[in-house]
């Protein structure tokens, strides 16, 4: 089952019928452009009027901060065992699409995958594109996560790095891992680094505990639970 696009005033056919989705959400939220998904699985976006702005892309996200992670090259696949470079669950990408889907074979493996796989793309390129259809970052990354709290964390050859809504680089790819630290409303992130010390940076790229600890827990009640030396102490977000 195809979609097309018709300008409802003069009931003429502006977009032949050759889409399996289109994300009218986007322009729900105001953005100029929406995502749609080509019935070759391609993805690409369209204006208001049905016109097709940019097309041929692997993937394109969700619009967060007035951006969406792209990829122009590779294609999209299921794996039950890459989570790390996983987009969605795959059911949760397939339900999405106005087309419906279904499974051809059923055995106890597809069961499996059907439950289990994450949508990934296979020899992508990442970047950010924003809801004018510009490309804000061109294609470099090996990943890119959504942009949470006005920053966009992005994996290079290995290694992680931040860049802010502007697409300038806050941290450069060198650490092994960076993530949101938890009850920290998405302010703080939690940084690894090859040596196994771990520290916290702000959204800014600010330094807030230096790279001392061997590990680091929770943050709870204005503290942060850290490990040096087999013992374990407590600090503030500032390192105190």
């Amino acid at each position: 089952m195809t979609y097309g696009l018709v300008n409802n005033r003069v009931g003429l056919l502006v977009k032949k019928v050759d889409l399996l989705d289109v994300r009218f959400e986007d322009f729900y939220e105001g953005s100029g452009v929406a995502r749609c998904v080509f019935i070759d699985g391609k993805h690409g976006l369209i204006n208001r009027i049905g016109k097709v702005l940019k097309s041929d892309y692997a993937f394109i996200g969700a619009f967060k901060n007035g951006l969406a992670r792209m990829s122009i090259k590779g294609r999209l696949s299921g794996n039950t065992k890459e989570i790390t470079h996983g987009i969605e669950p795959i059911t949760e990408y397939l339900e999405s699409l106005q087309a419906p889907y279904y499974m051809i074979n059923y055995t106890l493996y597809d069961q499996a995958f059907e439950n289990e796989a994450y949508l990934t793309c296979e020899d992508c390129v990442w970047g950010y594109i924003d809801t004018t259809a510009e490309i804000i970052v061109s294609p470099q990354y090996s990943f890119a996560r959504p942009y949470v709290n006005e920053v966009g964390i992005v994996e290079l050859k290995g290694h992680w790095g931040m860049l802010d809504v502007r697409g300038q680089e806050l941290l450069p790819c060198k650490y092994d891992d960076l993530h949101f630290l938890e009850n920290t409303d998405n302010t703080i992130i939690r940084v690894y680094q090859q040596q196994k010390k771990y520290g916290l940076i702000d959204t800014l790229g600010q330094v807030k505990v230096d790279f001392l600890y061997d590990e680091i827990g929770a943050f709870s009640e204005s503290r942060l639970a850290v490990r040096r030396n087999g013992l374990w102490g407590f600090v503030d977000q500032n390192g105190r």
